[in-house]
């Protein structure tokens, strides 16, 4: 004789057999306690299909927790165990994700980051590392010497009123224009 499954087990133990409602009813309601669990798996569980699974789960409107969602749900968990005042860095260190991932997810999670520095914070490096700057350089040398991009230096010499020359030119230092028009 076959060895009987856990939900043959249950039915044998009780007295009377289900009707095929009750028995509907107790599948149902173990579909509903196993979602994690693949429509293979419990089926097997009940010794149906997984055919027989996806059909009551579809006739009944249970949904399935697909994985994706599992693993979203267990990466929340784990981010709202992480102690308070990790910058996203750290968080991502912990987590063993991205810094963009760790981000998405805890803030999605609701935790609060901790930010290396404010935006007034870095204003005054900036400052500061302008007052040092010889000058008259063009904006490539500028780009050089703070080691940033051509194109935030440009943002920061006109922020900071730093007035760079044109490269190969004696005209004399000029500050970078934000757009082609003229503020009138």
């Amino acid at each position: 004789m076959e060895i009987p499954t856990p939900y043959q087990k249950a039915w044998l133990a009780t007295k009377e057999a289900p009707s095929p409602w009750q028995r509907t009813q107790q599948r149902l309601k173990f579909i509903r306690q196993n979602l994690d669990k693949s429509d293979a798996e419990i089926g097997q569980m009940f010794g149906v299909t997984r055919a027989a699974i996806f059909e009551l789960r579809m006739r009944y409107h249970i949904a399935k927790v697909r994985s994706n969602t599992q693993h979203r749900e267990r990466i929340f968990q784990l981010v709202r165990k992480l102690p308070k005042g990790l910058t996203i860095a750290a968080a991502a260190e912990k987590l063993k994700l991205s810094e963009q991932r760790a981000y998405y997810y805890g803030k999605r999670a609701g935790y609060n980051f901790v930010r290396k520095k404010g935006k007034h914070e870095r204003s005054d490096y900036w400052k500061a590392q302008f007052k040092v700057l010889k000058p008259g350089l063009t904006l490539r040398e500028v780009a050089r010497e703070l080691s940033i991009s051509y194109i935030y230096s440009i943002q920061l010499c006109q922020k900071h009123r730093y007035k760079v020359r044109w490269a190969g030119s004696s005209k004399p230092p000029r500050l970078p224009f934000r757009s082609a028009r003229g503020k009138q």
